[in-house]
């Protein structure tokens, strides 16, 4: 089995944690939130969809933090970061630093792609969750502002980018295994 961190990314909704929930069962690896790790750190109830609002810096030294201190606590070999190189605000993306990643050690960034009407469809529905309901054309564009983002980032810290879809369990079974 193949040791390191991994990063799941992509837009919110795209299915990240349904991807990695669907897999738990018959892999063993650490998985972890972006969003709850900042959470944690902030020792607040600040909701989840309400960090975007929040100073994106201090969240992502929070968030290098929280998964050093989480990683600290669980001996397990692999571990998945569900997050994102982009961050969706009311005034626009902002970018994640590639430092963010770098600190965090990410050995391989795995991008979750999926058509941007499922998307539109799954934030509507999710009524648990206050994520930007934006246009089909924004998420067109978001979509592949975060794709070249994450490549971007993989580049420069010389580390393999893999773009799946959420019906691709097997390739990122592959991938956290090493075969």
């Amino acid at each position: 089995m193949k040791n390191g961190n991994f990063a799941l990314v992509g837009l919110s909704g795209v299915g990240k944690s349904r991807l990695i929930s669907s897999i738990q069962n018959d892999m063993e690896f650490q998985a972890l939130s972006a969003s709850n790790l900042i959470k944690a750190e902030k020792e607040a109830d600040t909701d989840h969809d309400d960090l975007k609002n929040h100073d994106i810096k201090d969240n992502q030294r929070l968030l290098i933090d929280g998964f050093n201190r989480a990683k600290t606590n669980n001996n397990q070999d692999i571990t998945v970061l569900d997050g994102h190189t982009v961050i969706e605000t009311p005034n626009g993306l902002i970018e994640i630093s590639s430092n963010v990643f770098k600190e965090i050690d990410i050995k391989h960034f795995i991008f979750l792609v999926e058509d941007p009407e499922i998307i539109l469809e799954r934030r509507i529905k999710d009524s648990s969750r206050k994520r930007s309901v934006t246009s089909l054309t924004k998420l067109v564009e978001y979509q592949r502002r975060a794709l070249e983002v994450t490549t971007e980032i993989a580049l420069e810290l010389r580390t393999p980018v893999t773009v799946i879809t959420s019906d691709n369990v097997l390739t990122l079974r592959r991938i956290l295994s090493g075969n």
